[in-house]
């Protein structure tokens, strides 16, 4: 239940840009005239009233600073949309220093055109797994060859030290992802889902949604093994940058190592 009131007030604090008032129709007796309100109301009452235990005695919602306090835990939303924001800051800047000897596509360049490109049909279907066994599959590479990786001077291909500089620069962005896929389904990704994120073969658990044109993970593992699986979605940002990871980044960075061309599928 502290999991369900922190997700409900999370929610409400994602998709109201005007959260004092937000929190006024949460405490008022009066129906406001958007729907949602009412709608959300009805599932925070639910949601603090444990049976009939009224729970929110044990729940401080603060909505100045966007924060939650449940029998003395506190957890900050706004910390949590920071980190966000660092996050991807840091990608930006590390794609950035890969310009300085690779020439390539923009992250929302590749988005847009490709995934993000609602004429481009996507067919995906993660109840079977047989039918695509890759996102090549997917959505074809060749429809982004403008944006392919590159060198953009020929000396720089033998040069040893800017090959370990690149190495290291995708080994960082490659962390920051894993950090960024980490965080975004809402609830925080287990260690052995996240070890195990593969987007090709019989291991694949790695999906589009062709409606919201985003990623999505069919994640296996459950401790309790009362579910099979549990699908959880990443948002528009995170998808185009792992997107843009899978289809751009990582083939050029097999080119370069070729020995570890067969690890391609995975993470």
């Amino acid at each position: 239940m502290d999991s369900v009131r922190c997700f409900i007030v999370f929610s409400l604090l994602c998709v109201v840009d005007n959260i004092p008032a937000a929190a006024k129709v949460l405490t008022a007796d009066e129906q406001s005239r958007d729907m949602f309100f009412p709608w959300f109301k009805s599932i925070y009452a639910k949601a603090v009233n444990e049976e009939n235990t009224e729970a929110h005695t044990f729940i401080t919602a603060n909505f100045v600073t966007q924060s939650v306090e449940i029998h003395g835990l506190y957890l900050s939303f706004g910390y949590i949309k920071d980190l966000r924001k660092d996050v991807h800051r840091d990608i930006e800047l590390c794609v950035d220093m890969l310009s300085e000897w690779l020439s390539f596509g923009t992250i929302s360049q590749v988005y847009y055109n490709g995934m993000g490109n609602r004429s481009v049909r996507v067919r995906d279907d993660l109840y079977r797994d047989s039918d695509i066994v890759n996102v090549f599959h997917v959505i074809d590479r060749s429809l982004l060859s403008s944006f392919f990786m590159g060198w953009r001077s020929p000396g720089y291909i033998n040069d040893e030290n800017i090959r370990a500089t690149i190495l290291k620069i995708v080994n960082r962005i490659t962390k920051i992802l894993m950090v960024a896929v980490w965080i975004c389904p809402g609830l925080p990704l287990r260690f052995p889902e996240l070890s195990i994120l593969c987007f090709s073969g019989s291991n694949r658990n790695l999906y589009f949604d062709a409606d919201e044109r985003v990623f999505l993970i069919k994640s296996r593992y459950n401790k309790s093994h009362e579910f099979d699986s549990r699908i959880l979605f990443l948002d528009v940002p995170v998808s185009a940058v792992l997107f843009w990871y899978i289809y751009i980044l990582r083939p050029f960075i097999m080119s370069l190592y070729p020995v570890e061309a067969g690890r391609l599928e995975k993470l």
